[in-house]
């Protein structure tokens, strides 16, 4: 099974080697010739924000899989 990077890479974006300020992990996807920056998909500490205006099923399978690894899904409501 593959974690979070893994699937993230797997759709063309790279994890970031130096965290973005406030972030937990950051990624970027670049277009082809990796000139230009595409889309980011950043995690913070109470959320995320990606540039993506379309969420595709492996996007959003390789989020989910992020979420779970930061352990967001383990915190029980109050």
């Amino acid at each position: 099974m593959m974690n979070a990077k893994e699937m993230l890479e797997k759709i063309g974006y790279i994890e970031d080697k130096e965290v973005r300020f406030g972030a937990l992990v950051s990624y970027t996807k670049y277009c082809k010739d990796g000139c230009c920056r595409l889309n980011d998909l950043i995690f913070y500490k109470n959320g995320f924000d990606t540039d993506e205006t379309f969420i595709s099923l492996k996007l959003l399978q390789a989020i989910n899989k992020q979420v779970e690894e930061l352990g967001w899904l383990d915190v029980k409501n109050s």
